[in-house]
């Protein structure tokens, strides 16, 4: 009897365990943020920073700025003497006998091995030089590729910022639509609550009816639009399906904190990296004319080595020992000076497409200044508008509501028919769907007018996702 009580004892307190212990590890079992850390609410800085990390675009070009390092280092080595070392051994053992003209021949016995090494150096270089633009050159093409980089950067930057803020304008299109099919319903059960005591005609419930099949269709339109908006962010950003994305309130107070004049320090065709690229690609075509040229000059060449040899013979003739052990050592030095004759015209020939280069580079870079000023202008203009017109939209979103309540009160008490509350509506709807489309558009204006002057689009934002 009492090891019964015990036993019921025991497994009172074992389930009492498990009740407090089994909640605790499935609750942690169904949060994936404890577990894996992930985290499925995204601001545009966080965005940022795991674009930048994951970005293809961004590895392959800086790759391209590795490829260009690497240039400069072949470059530089031209610039160095080659020294080489060399050695080779060899062995023999040979029996001949020899009787043309002697009634008695002669029989060699030779056992023969012969050991030699050295080292050896050459150097040659162009009497203009033309090693060293080459070096130059390398040099250029590294300060272009970094400025490359900065340029796929702030596009990517860009694209990033562009879907972020095209997912909240369609989930705050998807939310408009929402409430609008709540109004309607809303105004369904009155309609119909009205139809019943014969205040209104049955007109007034198939307009209703009307009106809320139109907002429902435009509802699944926004919805789809909604996630047709996360998939295009999910291929700039590896982040999982069923994401979110919140305002960023740093971001936002930067925005409105942003404002750009003419002042050419605020900004300007001269910070963007894709004219420095452009103009460090035209000072290597200049270099290049110069490294053409030096096909036309002589050659210069330098060596020195220094060899030994040792030669060891074991042989025997008839009765004559011919045994020797010889070593030789030495070294030289010397220089020659080498000039083309005749190439068939083939240096004239890279002289005048050096020449072509550097003018086509020129031309590229002023074609380039023209595109950036205009880019500037326009994107000045697009933020002012923007501006402009999201003040004058908040007004009248302002008007639409209070109009909609109005007519709301109306209706209600019979002062308004069914046409006039679908008016209102309609108006709300269009009013909201605006100064939300005049808002992101806003942000994202700022945003491309900082890129078009080339300012960062993000100050202080390193790949890291860290701000500096």
């Amino acid at each position: 009897m009492e090891f019964s009580m015990i036993l019921k004892r025991f497994i009172l307190l074992a389930n009492m365990v498990i009740l407090l212990f089994v909640p605790r590890l499935s609750w942690s079992q169904a949060d994936p943020e404890k577990i894996n850390g992930i985290k499925d609410v995204y601001t545009l800085n966080d965005l940022y920073g795991m674009a930048l990390k994951q970005s293809e675009t961004i590895q392959i070009a800086r790759e391209d700025l590795l490829i260009a390092e690497k240039d400069k280092s072949r470059a530089l080595s031209v610039l160095m003497p080659r020294f080489t070392a060399f050695g080779g051994y060899s062995i023999s053992d040979m029996e001949q006998t020899t009787d043309p003209d002697f009634l008695v021949g002669e029989t060699y016995d030779l056992k023969t091995d012969s050991l030699s090494w050295g080292v050896r150096f050459d150097q040659s270089f162009t009497l203009n030089g033309k090693e060293i633009s080459a070096l130059n050159i390398s040099k250029d093409h590294i300060s272009r590729r970094e400025q490359d980089l900065n340029t796929v950067r702030e596009n990517l930057l860009l694209d990033v910022a562009t879907a972020y803020y095209n997912v909240l304008r369609a989930q705050k299109g998807w939310e408009i639509a929402k409430a609008s099919v709540q109004r309607l319903e809303k105004h369904k059960e009155s309609v119909n609550a009205r139809l019943k005591v014969s205040d209104v005609t049955l007109t007034d419930m198939y307009r209703a009816e009307s009106e809320l099949s139109d907002a429902r269709a435009k509802l699944i339109e926004d919805k789809n639009r909604f996630i047709l908006s996360k998939s295009a962010l999910r291929t700039l950003v590896n982040i999982p399906p069923d994401f979110k994305v919140m305002e960023d309130p740093e971001m936002d107070a930067f925005i409105s904190e942003a404002s750009y004049g003419d002042e050419p320090e605020q900004g300007s065709e001269s910070n963007r990296s894709e004219l420095r690229s452009a103009e460090l690609y035209r000072q290597a075509a200049e270099r290049g004319v110069r490294l053409a040229k030096g096909d036309r000059w002589p050659v210069l060449s330098i060596e020195g080595q220094y060899a030994k040899t040792n030669d060891t013979n074991d042989g025997t003739m008839s009765d004559q020992s011919l045994e020797y052990d010889q070593d030789v050592s030495g070294f030289l030095l010397g220089a020659r000076l080498t000039f083309t004759l005749f190439d068939g015209g083939l240096r004239n020939a890279q002289v005048k497409q050096a020449y072509a280069r550097e003018r086509q580079a020129r031309h590229a870079v002023e074609d380039l200044k023209k595109k950036i000023g205009l880019e500037i202008q326009e994107a000045r203009l697009h933020v002012e508008t923007q501006k402009s017109r999201l003040v004058s939209l908040r007004d009248k979103l302002i008007f639409a509501q209070r109009n909609f309540n109005a007519v709301s009160e109306q209706f209600r008490l019979g002062f308004s028919n069914s046409v006039d509350m679908m008016d209102a509506n309609t108006l709300l709807v269009a009013s909201e769907r605006e100064v939300s489309d005049a808002e992101y558009g806003y942000k994202l204006a700022v945003l491309k007018l900082r890129r078009a002057l080339g300012v960062p689009v993000r100050d202080g934002q390193t790949e890291s996702g860290i701000k500096g």
